[in-house]
């Protein structure tokens, strides 16, 4: 699977370092009608919306998971192991764009979590608390 052309090819079309490379391709492209509402919904509202429950559930989960700073460098540490390993199998695509849409994603439901009333009802919900 891996051969030099193989990696030209993922290189060239599939990996991406540039911040906002990908994400400024899609709106425009969506803006000027070259990328369809799928698509566009399918890359950039796909990664805000996959990692969103980890806002919820690490927080509910890992206890020592209380500080924005903490959930932050986990979540950067598990997206960029995903991104890792989606470049090493090259199995879709390993773009710096992702990281910042997954875990902005899961940062938006982290602070809409930590909204008293939201947080009340969320432990009651799924942690049985009166």
């Amino acid at each position: 699977m891996w051969n030099k052309d193989t990696f030209k090819y993922y290189m060239k079309y599939s990996f991406n370092i540039v911040p906002f490379k990908t994400i400024k391709l899609f709106t425009n492209g969506y803006i000027n009608g070259y990328v369809s509402l799928k698509n566009f919904s399918i890359n950039i509202i796909g990664n805000l919306c996959a990692f969103m429950p980890f806002g919820m559930f690490l927080p509910l989960i890992f206890k020592n998971i209380n500080k924005y700073y903490k959930f932050f460098i986990v979540m950067c540490f598990i997206v960029l192991c995903i991104e890792i390993l989606q470049f090493i199998t090259m199995s879709g695509s390993c773009d710096i764009d992702d990281l910042i849409l997954n875990v902005f994603g899961a940062s938006i439901i982290y602070f809409i979590c930590k909204i008293k009333c939201i947080n009340k009802l969320i432990r009651k919900v799924f942690l049985y608390e009166e």
